[in-house]
């Protein structure tokens, strides 16, 4: 399937996680916008559950904000040829 980040086909499918997660590209918002600190951000393999561990708290707001810039992006991309810079996101 496709891999935003390097306009690339790899081998596995990309699933929804990939896409909004772990992607090079999504990996970055998320490192700018300090989701890390989480102990699970990065380590939860079922997208539900990591979607509901993650609208909850504090950072509700920055989290669902981080992941509809990481599904516009991916969007602009492929279908709109627009490449957004991490610096015009964060």
């Amino acid at each position: 399937m496709f891999c935003n980040k390097y306009l690339l086909f790899i081998e596995s499918t990309e699933n929804i996680l990939h896409c909004l997660r772990d992607c090079p590209h999504s990996k970055e918002l998320w490192v700018h916008l300090n989701m890390r600190r989480y102990n699970n951000f990065f380590s939860e393999f079922d997208v539900k559950v990591w979607l509901h561990e993650m609208t909850k708290g504090t950072s509700s707001i920055l989290f669902i904000t981080g992941v509809w810039y990481a599904w516009c992006w991916r969007n602009n991309t492929i279908f709109e040829d627009q490449h957004w810079r991490i610096q015009d996101v964060v």
